[in-house]
């Protein structure tokens, strides 16, 4: 193997025998996920492979609360708020849900200020990427101010999951999702 390269964009790997190790920094820097196009390629050679590139499985329930630790990309906004700072995160990724989750009682609560995003339209925080259940359950949870992803960004996408004997706590702006849903729910 001389080359590997995703959507067209090389990184680095090493060959021991039949096995390849990709470059984890050089393979995060193409910034690429979701279905993408894997070519591998040698001397007289040339593959070229559609494949799920996920940024994290998620199978436990602490994996789910700590969602945003498993982002490949995070940016944070601040903003000037009544005499002091606020700031929120904007995260990506591929998320994919690999077994039921049982959040039991766990408290979910992602947001912490909702004034900006409700003044301003464009800004920017939230989730952007996608998360996928495939089908699965996501039982429990107590959710509270901003639910599990904070906010659903502009191009963020939930899709194909159901959520089960959800609480949703009396704090402010409470939900399952997350306090404002500009993105697509799917299923």
């Amino acid at each position: 193997v001389t080359d590997i390269a995703v959507n067209g964009v090389g990184f680095d790997f090493t060959q021991a025998g039949t096995t390849l190790t990709f470059d984890q920094a050089g393979y995060k820097a193409t910034k690429q996920h979701g279905v993408v196009e894997l070519t591998v390629s040698g001397e007289d050679f040339s593959y070229r492979l559609n494949v799920l590139n996920v940024s994290k499985i998620i199978t436990t329930a602490d994996e789910l609360l700590n969602l945003k630790s498993y982002a490949p990309n995070k940016k944070t906004y601040s903003w000037e708020l009544w005499g002091g700072t606020a700031s929120e995160e904007n995260y990506d990724g591929y998320f994919i849900l690999g077994a039921n989750i049982d959040l039991g009682d766990s408290k979910v609560k992602n947001v912490k200020s909702v004034v900006r995003i409700w003044y301003d339209v464009e800004a920017s925080a939230g989730f952007s990427g996608v998360f996928d259940g495939q089908g699965y359950t996501i039982n429990g949870g107590v959710y509270g101010q901003g639910g599990l992803f904070g906010y659903l960004w502009k191009t963020g996408v939930v899709k194909n999951v159901a959520f089960v004997n959800a609480k949703i706590s009396a704090e402010a702006f409470s939900n399952i999702i997350g306090v404002s849903l500009w993105g697509r729910l799917e299923n």
